[in-house]
């Protein structure tokens, strides 16, 4: 039996890395959709100088539209990629703790404790993991807010773009 807990201890420490993987990418994303951001920002200001007292009032709000739209959804990766206290891995002090609580048992004990060690390892690599899982869920709904806003950004510009073009043709 023993065997089976070890491997659902192993399965917990990978889930650990994948969480942890997942953190790092989300992150990343975050970092470029800031990056798009800067340059739709430099967009917005190359279209403002389109703007004249003869653009359309819907071209104008179109503009304004953009730039909050940009604003908000740096504001939302800012707060994904906010400093977050997530709990450390049951490593080093911790299973020193329990492993040291374990060599004060018997050895007619040891056997019996030594399975309990192990579901006592899971059991703190599952809170572990439930926590950053938690943590993980609200910075994926942060993300998608950002991208949804970005998106929202990319069709007004092209809406803007469209405006200029066909008055250019006009």
């Amino acid at each position: 039996m023993k065997e089976y807990w070890e491997d659902v201890l192993i399965s917990y420490e990978k889930e650990y890395q994948e969480l942890i993987n997942v953190w790092n990418e989300i992150d990343k994303k975050s970092q470029n959709i800031i990056s798009v951001c800067g340059i739709f920002i430099a967009a917005v200001f190359a279209f403002v100088k389109q703007v004249s007292e003869y653009s359309l009032m819907l071209e104008k709000v179109l503009i304004i539209i953009v730039l909050l739209s940009i604003i908000i959804t740096i504001g939302f990766c800012l707060y994904v990629l906010r400093i977050i206290y997530i709990p450390k891995p049951p490593y080093g002090d911790v299973i020193n703790e329990i492993v040291s609580d374990l060599s004060k048992v018997g050895e007619s004990n040891l056997k019996k404790r030594t399975t309990n060690y192990i579901r006592d390892k899971i059991f703190l690599w599952k809170e572990v993991n439930n926590t950053i899982s938690d943590k993980l869920k609200v910075k994926t709904k942060h993300l998608t807010i950002a991208q949804v806003f970005l998106v929202f950004s990319i069709i007004n510009m092209f809406l803007i773009t469209v405006f200029i073009i066909s008055k250019k043709l006009e």
